[in-house]
């Protein structure tokens, strides 16, 4: 298969990534009302935690998607990694930004996710009132996805915009 044949392959996978990636925030913010409102049944909730949790996964793999075909588009448009941080600079940061999403990703707002499900689930199989602990717990970890997301979704589209202006001529 000639280059262009593979770029335009790599390209079409790549934006497939970014909609697994989105695809988190996305369902977070539609659903947040809902986990917020005390008179939603709390298996409900719980059920919502696992899709999250769910969703979480397919984000990460959206992310392993997009430095496959990261790798595939540098390769047939002939870009060596030691011009990341010379001529094509701009393609550096985006990188850069992209490690950055993914760290605080991991580290903060899929550990909070795995909290509150966590806690919903208990509270689901018990079959009772969740107790002031429990609740505690899962407000905790409601602001920590709050906290957290905000900027994930900012630097994504910085990312995005970024991206946007380094494939420009």
């Amino acid at each position: 298969m000639a280059t262009d044949s593979w770029d335009h392959i790599f390209l079409f996978f790549h934006m497939v990534g970014i909609g697994l990636i989105l695809s988190l925030p996305i369902s977070a913010h539609m659903i947040k009302g809902a986990m917020a409102n005390p008179k939603f049944p709390i298996r409900a909730k719980a059920r919502i935690a696992v899709f999250l949790t769910n969703m979480d996964e397919i984000a990460k793999i959206g992310a392993l998607v997009l430095i496959a075909t990261g790798i595939g588009l540098m390769w047939t448009r002939g870009i060596p990694v030691s011009r990341l941080w010379g001529g094509d600079w701009k393609l550096g940061v985006v990188l850069l930004l992209f490690a950055l999403i993914v760290i605080n990703g991991n580290l903060f707002a899929g550990r909070a996710i795995r909290q509150g499900r966590q806690v919903l689930e208990q509270a689901a199989a018990t079959g009772e009132r969740p107790t002031p602990e429990m609740l505690e717990k899962v407000q905790k970890a409601r602001q920590f996805i709050s906290i957290t997301g905000a900027p994930q979704i900012g630097i994504l589209a910085v990312t995005v915009l970024v991206a946007a202006f380094a494939a420009s001529p």
